[in-house]
Order: C-alpha cells, then structure tokens, then sequence
C-alpha cells in the first residue's frame, strides 16, 4: 500500500492525507517528549493547527473512487 493514490487525487485530498500524517506523527511523538517544555507546547500548537485543517478540509471529501 503506497500513498501515491492519494497524493495523485483531486483536491483537497492530498493536503488533507499529507497534513493527517504528520498530525499522527507528531502526535505519537507528543506522548513521548516531557510535557511543560517549550518544545512540548509549540508541538501542540502545530499538532492542534494540523486537526483543524484536516478537519476544514475534510468538509470539502465527498468521496474519493478508487
């Protein structure tokens, strides 16, 4: 399984499949870091940034054929 299909698509689909996986990975790195630190919080601002955008852009997916 490759993302190729994905990012080939027709908007928005390929800034909503690339901004959902760096919110993943972002977010499993967020559990692994020291909360309070100054790292801590401004990953939280771009991972909670990626969310919303992958959301906002999830109200234009209607449907993608494979």
């Amino acid at each position: 399984m490759t993302i190729t299909p994905s990012i080939n698509s027709a908007m928005p689909i390929p800034h909503h499949a690339i901004a959902a996986m760096f919110a993943v990975v972002i977010g499993f790195t967020q559990l692994w870091l020291k909360q309070g630190t100054m790292r801590h919080q401004i990953l939280g601002y771009v991972w909670a940034g990626l969310i919303v955008f992958v959301a906002f852009t999830g109200i234009f997916y209607f449907g993608h054929k494979h």
